[in-house]
């Protein structure tokens, strides 16, 4: 290493150590920003720093996979949801959960406008399958109830996985449902 590069990490120890931490009882000192950080330790702390970082890996794979599904209660029926993986479903399912009064719409699909506008990435499906939950605009949540082709454009939310029962559970008319 040369000097230069030398003389700027020890710049930057000086500096950060104002948010760093320092024990006498340990053989370590640990500065931290919020981006990066630097180590100065003995051998015997090293184990404890690698435990640190997986244990805040296992806290993101853990948070990750809380998105992975959701489920639709109608009544007493429930109906397991598989969430696509975007910006809109993480902001969705941060709302959950969801009652919804929901408006019956072309003999197809229910619907009802959120408070709240999601993040959006519309696109066009060219065809919509029973059981497709879907973004309409910014805050229309959409869930279908029979198969067909469309020209309209949705950001996808997720899907049904079993749909057997479902159209019969959600009847003709409004209903509400809950989003868990």
């Amino acid at each position: 290493m040369n000097r230069s590069k030398l003389m700027t990490v020890i710049a930057s120890f000086l500096m950060l150590t104002g948010c760093g931490s320092y024990s006498e009882n340990s053989s370590a000192v640990t500065v931290q920003s919020e981006n990066s950080s630097v180590m100065i330790q003995s051998d015997s702390s090293v184990s404890s720093v690698i435990s640190d970082r997986q244990d805040v890996t296992t806290a993101e794979q853990h948070e990750e996979k809380e998105v992975d599904g959701m489920k639709i209660v109608i009544g007493d029926k429930q109906f397991p949801v598989t969430l696509e993986s975007s910006n809109t479903v993480t902001a969705f399912t941060k709302m959950l959960p969801l009652s919804l009064d929901m408006s019956e719409l072309n003999g197809n699909e229910k619907y009802y406008y959120l408070d709240t506008p999601l993040p959006s990435a519309p696109e066009n499906v060219g065809h919509i399958n029973e059981g497709d939950i879907m973004l309409y605009g910014d805050s229309c949540i959409v869930i279908f109830y029979k198969s067909f082709d469309t020209s309209y454009s949705y950001t996808k939310i997720g899907h049904i996985d079993d749909t057997s029962g479902f159209a019969d559970t959600l009847g003709t008319g409004d209903v509400t449902v809950s989003l868990e």
